[in-house]
């Protein structure tokens, strides 16, 4: 499993329960979902900076978004940002 320091620009962190790479909407929709189902600890990270973790993160479920972008539109008057 890789260590969270090789996510981050502080390169520090340890080894986490789970990472699960999510590249689009849906999977970071059924990501959360599959996670928050189980009450365990959690985090999701983008581009890993301004971010810091301990060594001993073996009980933290990460969710990696790499996803492309977001497009900002709008829906019945409202505005509404989509994971591309």
């Amino acid at each position: 499993m890789q260590a969270l320091k090789e996510l981050t620009s502080m390169r520090v962190g340890g080894v986490p329960a789970s990472i699960t790479v999510c590249n689009n909407r849906e999977e970071i929709i059924a990501a959360a979902k599959k996670i928050w189902a189980t009450g365990e600890n959690w985090i999701a990270v983008g581009g890993g900076t301004n971010i810091v973790f301990a060594e001993d993160v073996s009980d933290l479920h990460v969710i990696q978004i790499k996803s492309t972008g977001i497009e900002k539109t709008k829906s019945n008057g409202k505005q509404v940002w989509k994971i591309q």
